[in-house]
């Protein structure tokens, strides 16, 4: 299945961006428990077996589509600072395309790392580093 992600590269961008889309799913108001799960499995799947540049790619995506649907909220938080709707739509997409940044080094990392025991970096090292970047 992997390997196929790899192969794929449109496939296995497009289903990073649809993950990053489906991981705020599992909070309020939708609380679709199971959301966050399957949206880090299939991330991490995308990110195997492709170069460290296609995996920040994909973490990028996944980082828009996570934040883009996550805080898009923050449009409307604007209008009390009286900003224009196009300045606010504006300085949201920016601060989602720097947000994604995150999830973007962090799969950079994790295929650049030289673990090679497939359980200690999935398992192991992918949930400590994903920790340390929110952090």
């Amino acid at each position: 299945m992997t390997e196929f992600f790899a192969k794929n590269r449109l496939f296995g961008d497009v289903c990073s961006l649809f993950s990053g889309l489906l991981l705020p799913l599992g909070f309020s108001p939708f609380d679709l428990w199971l959301a966050p799960f399957v949206s880090l499995v299939v991330l991490c799947l995308t990110w195997r077996n492709v170069t460290s540049i296609r995996a920040f790619w994909r973490g990028w995506l996944f980082g828009c589509g996570m934040y883009g649907l996550g805080v898009s909220w923050v449009v409307e938080s604007f209008q009390y600072s009286y900003v224009s709707l196009g300045t606010a739509v504006l300085l949201t997409i920016l601060l989602v395309m720097f947000l994604a940044l995150f999830p973007a080094v962090l799969g950079a990392f994790l295929v650049f790392s030289a673990a090679t025991n497939v359980y200690l970096k999935w398992v192991v090292v992918m949930p400590a580093a994903w920790v340390l970047a929110d952090f």
